[in-house]
């Protein structure tokens, strides 16, 4: 337990230099940017979180759990699997990203009001993220938490200290895009450092085969699928409710402000995500005692969230401060959507017993659950006239639920367990 600690400690530095980087990010550009600029560019982060989110946790889970087996059992019908993998992933998001690319113009038209810039940006940062997050589970995969929380505080720092540097540099025109040119090399070194690392750990990923073995079908039929699925349900409900409010009430601010808020409250729960993943591979090693290992995770997160809580509570008015040109209730609004990350970050363990367990379906069950808790809760608040604040309580409620459901369950399923080996 006492590595399961340490780890945490490292990424829970590490994942706070971060996301703080991108909480000064939308600082920065609420700051630097015209309004109209700002809004697009919250749509555009907030589609790219859409997809990041969604497609590289599922690629990066299933790169966790393979790497366990990899090493766990180094025959080589196993290392051609896994590394037939990461080659499917990097060929196949190419082909796909050159075949989008055809379509900025619709994309410029549907997300940004035909602003081209923006979605030739949106294109480019997406892939570059995409592939940062999966290279980073690499590290994950083999237990690497060190290095990687190392390149995390290195490249966040530097990015916070540009962003810095922009904001208090008249750079009118150029604000844009020097801002975008910062994220794009954000990600870059990020994918270099974490490729790099791997590749002097694992000396089969040195080799430059363009032939591609057959892979394990159950890694895309019991994970990344469904991961896939269940990620896509809670990221597509979020950015949906964003665009909603942004075109089909025509108030592109409450979008912005709301997609703001999601930023800070994704910061929060970003948090637990990583040092959730610190469990991942021994509880995907371990058959006796993961509820033991979940209620440690749940405990280690629980209070890195509640310090992360205390601080916005005590910064409440400086928030206030540095938004006052775009925003006047965001800091509420903050505030309220942190309360639910304390729900969320049990959740955020509880979801690593489905993937270590295979039963990724179940969490896709779960993950929609939670969905049309938070779709109608968010309605009904709404209609009674709580405007922004009922993204915040929607989000309470519907984790509340969730985490809820999904502890029950797992006790159930672990009882039935232990009385069938018995």
């Amino acid at each position: 337990m006492k590595e399961i600690f340490l780890d945490s400690l490292f990424t829970f530095i590490s994942n706070s230099i971060s996301r703080l980087s991108f909480i000064i990010l939308s600082i920065v550009t609420a700051k630097v940017l015209i309004s109209e600029d700002f809004h697009s560019f919250t749509i555009m982060m907030s589609t790219l979180n859409m997809i990041v989110s969604s497609i590289g946790f599922a690629v990066g889970i299933t790169i966790v759990k393979s790497a366990v087996e990899y090493h766990n059992n180094k025959t080589k019908k196993k290392e051609r699997e896994y590394f037939s993998f990461i080659k499917l992933f990097i060929i196949g998001s190419l082909v796909v990203f050159i075949g989008v690319s055809f379509l900025y113009n619709l994309i410029s038209e549907l997300l940004f009001n035909g602003k081209v810039y923006f979605a030739l940006a949106f294109l480019t940062l997406t892939i570059l993220a995409l592939y940062y997050t999966v290279s980073s589970y690499f590290l994950i995969g083999v237990k690497d938490f060190k290095s990687l929380s190392k390149y995390n505080l290195l490249i966040g720092t530097v990015f916070i200290l540009s962003l810095l540097m922009v904001m208090y540099t008249d750079l009118s025109y150029n604000s844009l895009y020097t801002i975008t040119l910062l994220l794009a090399s954000f990600y870059f070194t990020g994918i270099l450092l974490c490729v790099r690392k791997y590749a002097q750990l694992i000396p089969g990923f040195n080799r430059i085969e363009f032939k591609l073995h057959s892979t394990d079908e159950n890694y895309f039929k019991k994970i990344t699928l469904p991961a896939f699925l269940s990620n896509l349900v809670y990221a597509f409900t979020v950015w949906l409710q964003i665009i909603i409010v942004g075109y089909l009430l025509n108030d592109r601010n409450m979008a912005s402000e709301v997609a703001t808020g999601l930023i800070w409250f994704n910061a929060l729960a970003f948090i637990p995500q990583t040092i959730s993943t610190v469990i991942l591979p021994r509880i995907s090693s371990e058959n006796k005692n993961k509820l033991k290992i979940l209620k440690v995770g749940m405990l280690i997160n629980v209070c890195s969230t509640c310090i992360l809580i205390s601080f916005l509570t005590l910064t409440k008015s400086q928030i206030n401060e540095l938004y006052s040109s775009q925003f006047e209730q965001l800091a509420d609004l903050i505030l309220i959507m942190s309360f639910a990350s304390l729900p969320n970050a049990c959740c955020k363990v509880t979801g690593q017993y489905f993937i270590a367990s295979s039963k990724m379906n179940i969490s896709l069950m779960f993950n929609s659950l939670w969905a049309i808790v938070y779709i109608f809760t968010n309605v009904i608040l709404l209609k009674f006239g709580f405007g922004v604040f009922s993204v915040g309580y929607a989000l309470i409620i519907s984790y509340s639920i969730l985490f809820f459901s999904q502890y029950v369950f797992i006790r159930v399923s672990e009882t039935n367990e232990l009385c069938n080996s018995n």
